[in-house]
């Protein structure tokens, strides 16, 4: 028998949720004064498909987390675009309807009984930054920790963050072999 066929009750506190990331679900990516990630004209070079609508999390994130918490859910991980807070991920102020949306996703949440944990970067810097050398140029991680804190001190709603997803990966993957795109290879 498997430990799994053995579980009959899951511990007090157990979180047991869904993931998701911005680039990958939210869609939307020309709305609201969201700025370009890395992703945007890379995907559009290569011709096989782009991030609209993809499941069009940035309309319909009720509905998801309502049928979240209807199959028992109790948490979800979700990310914030960077570009849609900061379009180039630099800006002097940001976007308020950014965040105006992302209030009203952890408010959702809340009212549904869902825990979001949210990371703050999912492979998705912004194409400006990217451009002038992504983490490899210390502007880009000024920019990260500007952002970072922006939104630590915005969103008191959240209180579980991930500051960047899959660090190792990001690194090894998009740096070092190079074997993620887009990449920025290492001489």
């Amino acid at each position: 028998m498997s430990l799994l066929n053995r579980v009959q009750q899951l511990p007090k506190g157990f979180v047991w949720g869904a993931a998701t990331a911005a680039y990958q679900t939210e869609g939307s990516t020309k709305v609201a004064g969201k700025g370009k990630t890395m992703w945007d004209d890379y995907l559009v070079a290569q011709g096989r498909f782009l991030p609209d609508p993809a499941s069009d999390f940035y309309n319909r994130y009720e509905e998801d987390i309502r049928l979240s918490a209807e199959h028992g859910l109790n948490a979800i991980r979700v990310s914030i675009a960077w570009t849609r807070i900061f379009p180039n991920g630099d800006d002097a102020e940001p976007l308020a309807e950014g965040v105006k949306h992302y209030h009203e996703l952890f408010a959702c949440c809340k009212k549904y009984g869902v825990e979001p944990y949210v990371s703050l970067h999912h492979f998705d810097s912004p194409a400006a930054l990217f451009n002038q050398g992504d983490w490899l140029n210390r502007k880009t991680v000024d920019a990260y920790v500007r952002y970072a804190e922006f939104c630590f001190r915005e969103f008191r709603e959240v209180k579980n963050w991930f500051t960047i997803n899959e660090l190792i990966s990001l690194s090894h993957s998009q740096y070092t072999k190079a074997t993620s795109r887009p990449t920025i290879t290492l001489m």
